[in-house]
């Protein structure tokens, strides 16, 4: 079972998802859930670097403000 991240740009996020299917039912489901929360994780985290920062301060209010480690 896999989930990748096929593309990503500024604006989406494409992913790819493999669900191997079993003679159970019940272990289909359980594998389905897995496999989505994998790509649920892959969307997220590829979403959240869009937001990430380069380090540098903040100017704001006539201030310059930083992580703290400068």
């Amino acid at each position: 079972m896999t989930a990748t991240i096929v593309q990503s740009t500024t604006e989406s996020i494409t992913l790819q998802i493999t669900i191997p299917l079993s003679q159970s039912f019940l272990d289909t489901e359980e594998t389905i859930q897995s496999v989505l929360n994998e790509a649920g994780t892959l969307a997220s985290g590829a979403a959240l670097k869009q937001f990430d920062t380069d380090g540098s301060a903040i100017a704001m209010g006539g201030m310059n403000w930083t992580s703290g480690f400068d």
